[in-house]
């Protein structure tokens, strides 16, 4: 994709207003190769078609932002199968908070069973008592 094209993409007037609060602080450029990390196209080996990938906090946008993006594809003369036009996700792929959460209960738990037995092991003159 072109600068040119990423930046009708990515731009209010013409495009999906993306990035609102990058673009007051950072150039389009800048923006623009931001949005290139986001941009997964997968190229199934022997088989007709591309799997486009665009992951973007606002799951309505990612949508509209692959569709944009099939939409160039097209243009550039690349075939697309309408049958397998892009869908939107019930639910954020990315971060998994289910496994987050039990990733740092996970952690808390075993920081507590350390700490217990580190408080254990001291020596009692490096414990403070206050009579």
């Amino acid at each position: 994709m072109s600068r040119y094209s990423l930046g009708e993409i990515i731009l209010p007037q013409r495009g999906l207003n993306l990035y609102e609060n990058e673009r007051r602080e950072w150039p389009l450029e800048i923006i623009e190769n931001e949005m290139r990390k986001n941009i997964r196209v997968t190229v199934h080996p022997g088989m007709d078609f591309l799997l486009v990938d665009f992951r973007y906090p606002d799951r309505r946008k990612a949508h509209d932002t692959v569709q944009a993006l099939i939409a160039r594809f097209t243009d550039a003369g690349l075939p697309v199968n309408e049958a397998a036009q892009p869908s939107v996700p019930m639910r954020p792929i990315f971060p998994n908070r289910p496994l987050m959460a039990a990733m740092g209960s996970g952690t808390g738990f075993l920081m507590a069973i350390a700490m217990s037995v580190f408080r254990r092991r001291s020596p009692d003159n490096l414990t403070a008592t206050f009579r």
